[in-house]
């Protein structure tokens, strides 16, 4: 065994793997960071939550006057 490699312990190794590896994550995280923007940017306008009750409300409220006008008969 060489001298150095006395020297080195788990701890460079890892700082090495995580230094070698620092560029990649980034990269990856700034094309997510950018796909999700792009996305956010095309998608339709959405409804908001109340929106989205009031929507369901109507619609059991169409149905019910339609089975009662039905009943009626």
């Amino acid at each position: 065994m060489l001298q150095w490699e006395l020297l080195v312990t788990d701890g460079h190794v890892r700082a090495a793997r995580w230094r070698a590896a620092f560029k990649p994550i980034v990269e990856f995280s700034t094309m997510l960071i950018l796909v999700g923007a792009v996305g956010i940017y095309y998608a339709p306008n959405l409804k908001t939550e109340s929106g989205v009750a009031q929507a369901k409300s109507n619609y059991v409220s169409a149905h019910r006057n339609a089975v009662i006008g039905f009943m009626r008969v």
